[in-house]
């Protein structure tokens, strides 16, 4: 019974994330510049209709929740690109790399990244004083490149919130510098991070994210500065697997979200991988304007039979955008190197040598031969 209440009120402050005072003084509500910061990334995270906060169990958690980076048992390459309406291109390039403090456990974890985005093009028409036509110019309207750098680590088991569950608990940060041009003409810059913290109960497959995304100084073009896109997100993730319906494993997420520009959503997304191989995606977005579906698909292709083998995923995912039409969005990664442990670092156990120690303490003047953990 506390369980269960336990779990209503994750989900009810999931659900009523936007009440609360979230969105920063009143005088940073309004427009915000640097929109490349809101772009979601990932074909499998689009997929799941953005419900990914409490997943973010791969290269492309840079961008959701840095947290989960953490989580991670190979190193993995993400790539993703879109093309969008009007010659609107977009491209990303991740980079994660798990490693152990703790002798092959996994519980640390870099992630680096790249984001670039171009606008399309515009034509300049440029007159005389007397109005009669002096020349033309196709100008790029707008470009954008974005850096990240994550870093992710363990760093507790304490029971806060269910006694008697096996609980975890990771945190992460992500470091941003942006480069923005308009028309070719004017450039600004501006730093931004984000912080990310996760929870995972193991034994029952729930975990508990929430993130504060673009957390940073205004950007500023000529005289007027936008502040950033501030979004704070909380989510809620289940994963089981269930025989009977070949589901290997069932992932169920449930998100809210509330930014400065006062947007307020609920998404819920799942996920379903049948043999490890085969992967189907889902996931509806509401929020006070519009209501948004998105569907998609996933594959992974080991490269040999190895158990150590590097493996191919590919992501696809297709996302309605109102009466435009529908976009198409298509990722590929590589996993590969050794897989750490999947087990917290409070499990790990070294081996120690079988000679009977006489002491309990080390001298301060002497080495001790080894040490028990």
């Amino acid at each position: 019974m506390k369980l269960t209440l336990r779990l209503c009120l994750i989900v009810l402050g999931i659900g009523t994330l936007g009440l609360s005072p979230f969105s920063g003084y009143a005088d940073d509500l309004g427009t915000t510049g640097a929109q490349i910061l809101k772009t979601p990334i990932g074909s499998r995270a689009m997929g799941m209709a953005g419900a990914f906060s409490a997943i973010s169990d791969d290269a492309s958690a840079t961008h959701w929740n840095p947290a989960g980076l953490a989580l991670m048992k190979r190193q993995q390459i993400n790539t993703f690109y879109l093309k969008g309406l009007s010659d609107i291109q977009m491209g990303f390039l991740g980079y994660a790399l798990p490693f152990s403090p703790w002798a092959g456990v996994q519980g640390s974890a870099l992630g680096a990244s790249v984001l670039f985005s171009q606008l399309g093009k515009i034509d300049v028409l440029r007159t005389n004083p007397d109005g009669s036509f002096k020349n033309s110019e196709t100008l790029t309207a707008g470009s954008d490149m974005l850096l990240s750098l994550s870093y992710a680590a363990y760093f507790g088991d304490m029971n806060l919130s269910f006694p008697g569950l096996s609980e975890e608990h990771y945190l992460g940060v992500t470091a941003r510098l942006l480069n923005s041009t308009l028309a070719q003409q004017y450039t600004a810059q501006a730093l931004s991070g984000d912080i990310g913290y996760m929870t995972v109960w193991r034994n029952v497959g729930l975990q508990w994210a929430f993130v504060m995304q673009n957390v940073g100084q205004k950007i500023k073009f000529k005289q007027e500065a936008d502040p950033l896109p501030l979004t704070y997100r909380s989510g809620l993730s289940w994963h089981k697997a269930i025989p009977s319906l070949a589901a290997d494993p069932l992932t169920l997420s449930l998100e809210g979200f509330r930014d400065r520009e006062k947007n307020v959503g609920l998404i819920l997304g799942t996920e379903c991988w049948f043999e490890q191989r085969f992967a189907f995606r889902g996931g509806y977005r509401v929020e006070a304007k519009t209501n948004t579906w998105a569907a998609g698909l996933g594959t992974k292709f080991p490269l040999s039979s190895e158990p150590t083998s590097s493996s191919l995923l590919f992501d696809y995912a297709f996302v309605p955008i109102g009466s435009l039409g529908f976009t198409h969005h298509i990722s590929i990664s590589l996993e590969f190197g050794s897989s750490l442990k999947d087990s917290s670092p409070k499990n790990y156990q070294p081996k120690t040598k079988t000679k009977k120690l006489n002491h309990t303490t080390p001298s301060p003047n002497k080495n001790p031969e080894y040490w028990i953990y």
